[in-house]
Formats: C-alpha cells, sequence, structure tokens
C-alpha cells in the first residue's frame, strides 16, 4: 500500500498504470481488444492504452473510470487497493 502524501505525480501515473495493466492481463485481454470491444473506443486508442499502463501519458480520471469499467472493477476498489490516504 503506498500512502498518497508520498506521491508525485510521475508516481501516481505509473501506479495507475501498473494496476490497469495487471487487471487487464489478468482477464486475458489484449490492449486492443479491450479497445475494439469496449465503449472507450471512441476516445482512447490501443496505442493511448499503452501510453497510459506505460505511465508515460496524462490521463482524465474520467477515461482511468471508462477504463476500469470495462474490465468491471470500480474506481473506488482500484483506488483502495492501491493507494491509501
Amino acid at each position: 500500500m503506498i500512502y498518497i502524501n508520498e506521491l508525485d505525480e510521475n508516481d501516481l501515473k505509473i501506479i495507475i498504470g501498473k494496476g490497469i495493466t495487471n487487471l487487464r492481463k489478468q482477464k486475458g485481454i489484449s490492449r486492443e481488444k479491450l479497445v475494439k470491444d469496449g465503449t472507450i473506443n471512441q476516445i482512447c486508442s490501443a496505442k493511448t492504452l499503452e501510453r497510459i499502463e506505460k505511465g508515460k501519458s496524462e490521463t482524465s480520471i474520467c477515461l482511468v473510470a471508462k477504463i476500469l469499467n470495462e474490465l468491471d472493477v470500480p474506481l473506488k476498489d482500484f483506488f483502495e487497493s492501491h493507494i491509501k490516504k
């Protein structure tokens, strides 16, 4: 568990990205399939998702929530399992 007051912006991007990657891989879904088959295809390409997962892209909390929704993970649960206040 990582405390939020110990994070800088890059740390947060990496934690979010790794969390999304781990969830996606646990479900056996490729980036391309997640984007193509999901509702995020209008706002996120597989390349954008790759950059988010690698912590190399700024992203909105709304897009993170939509990606997590595609993975059937509530936003609250995701952050509670990765970051502590």
